[in-house]
């Protein structure tokens, strides 16, 4: 019997690639995300059940499982199941540029599309080696592994991400998945040293870069977007948040809002840009809000925890400060193991800030507290 293979593909990959490495200093979240994206719009379409991911056994290690997950009755199979599909979920649900260039939306308009497409985690259910993986895609794909860096079977650009990477953060950005691939055995330590050590070439690197048309920076851009608008006691700075997100990506929503009785303006009667940055710093300075009860204690705890920071702020956005699902996963079975409450992580990300959190956390206790 024949086999049909599909191939997915979007015009947006070096855009996506931009945002990716602007983001993340890396190409891999972006990459990830297409190439999920994509695989279940194709599946959906084509009546595809299953989609068997590739990720090696470091990457899923990494991504997919963390030691909260092993807490109490987490440890059935099941229940960890259960969790990572939530993350998944939030993964998806989350609006970003990958999300907004491919249309995600219409393929994730809820969640009962992780019933008719299932993922299953390749390397969740064999022990085979690098080598037998290999020999399988080389010889049963009509598909030519392209040369690349070594590290990745058919990304070109890997080399940029990992480049970028170690010049902003200072480290490999495959360290972490490496040391678990070291530890489950599937590497031995000297072959991830050589890959970390390997050396990148910087030419083929400012030839990519020159391609998708990026600027490399070393230092980090720590610009964000602030929006100054006039008082209106009909609306809070969440309404105007949750308003925007119904129209706007992420990265294009502002992470400050400054509230003013009103925009301070020229002679001309333009719009005064000098007076409002004035404004911006001096608001900057005094932007730490510190919790006002116990809830909100409770969890900057697991915040600064999380996160690995100091004094954060229960006005700050769970975007806003770099969260990503696996830190969903670990702020929220947190939450299940001491004070009892099933949160889920979609719950979390519209919620954004601690004080909005704690006021979930509050109804439920007044919801369900029997006498």
């Amino acid at each position: 019997m024949g086999v049909d293979h599909i191939f997915g593909e979007t015009d947006a990959m070096n855009a996506i690639f931009v945002d990716s490495l602007q983001t993340y200093n890396n190409v891999c979240n972006g990459c990830f995300k297409t190439i999920y994206t994509l695989s279940t719009k194709i599946a959906l379409e084509k009546n595809i059940p299953f989609i068997v991911t590739g990720l090696s056994r470091g990457q899923f290690f990494e991504t997919r499982l963390t030691e909260d997950l092993f807490l109490g009755e987490s440890k059935e199979l099941q229940n960890i199941d259960n969790v990572i599909l939530e993350a998944r979920k939030a993964y998806h649900h989350s609006k970003d540029k990958t999300n907004n260039l491919l249309k995600a939306d219409t393929i994730f308009t809820d969640d009962s599309i992780f019933e008719k497409v299932k993922f299953i985690d390749f390397y969740r259910y064999t022990d085979v080696t690098l080598s037998e993986m290999m020999t399988y895609l080389n010889t049963k794909l009509p598909w030519s592994r392209p040369t690349d860096t070594g590290r990745s079977t058919n990304c070109l650009i890997n080399e940029v991400g990992i480049h970028i990477h170690k010049k902003r953060e200072g480290y490999h950005n495959y360290a972490f998945p490496y040391s678990w691939d070291v530890r489950i055995g599937h590497k031995t330590r000297e072959e991830t040293i050589d890959e970390i050590n390997e050396d990148i070439s910087e030419g083929n690197v400012n030839k990519i870069l020159k391609e998708i048309n990026y600027t490399f920076e070393t230092e980090k851009n720590n610009e964000y977007l602030t929006a100054y608008i006039v008082k209106n006691n009909n609306s809070t700075k969440d309404d105007l948040k949750t308003h925007l997100k119904k129209y706007l990506p992420e990265g294009c929503i502002p992470q400050k809002f400054n509230e003013l009785d009103e925009l301070p303006l020229t002679q001309n009667g333009k719009i005064d840009v000098k007076a409002l940055k004035e404004i911006s710093e001096e608001n900057t300075k005094n932007i730490y809000v510190a919790p006002s009860n116990e809830i909100e204690e409770y969890l900057v705890g697991i915040w600064e925890d999380v996160f690995s920071r100091k004094q954060i702020s229960v006005q700050d956005g769970f975007l806003e400060l770099g969260g990503h699902s696996l830190m969903l996963i670990k702020i929220a079975s947190r939450i299940k193991e001491n004070l009892k409450i099933d949160m889920p992580f979609t719950e979390i990300l519209d919620r954004s800030t601690i004080v909005n959190v704690a006021t979930y956390i509050e109804d439920y206790i007044k919801t369900n507290l029997i006498d």
